[in-house]
């Protein structure tokens, strides 16, 4: 993660990163996908580097 963004927006791509770890295992609920996706438009993106 980079450190080019806001305090909020690295709160928040550091919180991503466990939803995204689940996905990539198959371990996400899909109905939390589906939260995310309504919440979140992009969370499933990988985080720019």
């Amino acid at each position: 993660m980079g450190r080019s963004g806001s305090p909020e927006e690295q709160a928040l791509g550091k919180w991503l990163s466990v939803p995204r770890h689940l996905l990539k295992k198959g371990a996400l609920y899909p109905e939390r996908a589906a939260q995310l996706d309504t919440t979140l438009t992009g969370w499933r993106r990988p985080p720019v580097k």
